[in-house]
């Protein structure tokens, strides 16, 4: 689940509140949000799930929800990845979002396992996050 809070003075918040759950064909958890304004004013939250239902935490990808307001989330992309699990080897898998919008773009930085280690890697998307190249 992603939550959302808010602070008119980064000391005192409001209470947290459930603004996304995971999708059904997605796993049970939601985290690691990375959430980008767009120049159209559409916000985008890029955030971890699993990419199969074989184990908690493991197996997990990339997934986006957009909103008008930065509140109010719907899926996007028909609930699939936009950082797809390359090979499963129940590792952690896809996921840590950090993203940009540079120059019309969003560029992704995320941690990828299944190749063996914690590799960083680095996407790029022109089409709104629903899909991204990988620059390496």
């Amino acid at each position: 689940m992603i939550f959302y809070a808010e602070s008119g003075d980064g000391q005192s918040w409001s209470s947290p509140r459930i603004v996304l759950r995971s999708a059904r064909n997605q796993g049970i958890h939601a985290c690691d949000p990375s959430v980008v304004k767009a120049s159209n004013g559409q916000y985008h939250l890029f955030f971890t799930s699993e990419a199969s239902h074989e184990g908690v935490g493991q197996d997990n990808a990339i997934f986006l929800a957009t909103s008008g307001d930065g509140v109010n989330w719907a899926h996007a992309n028909g609930c699939r990845p936009v950082i797809p699990l390359g090979q499963s080897n129940h590792t952690y898998g896809v996921g840590q979002s950090s993203v940009v919008f540079v120059n019309g773009a969003f560029i992704h930085f995320f941690t990828d396992t299944t190749s063996g280690g914690n590799n960083i890697f680095v996407a790029k998307s022109g089409n709104g996050g629903l899909t991204f190249t990988r620059l390496n």
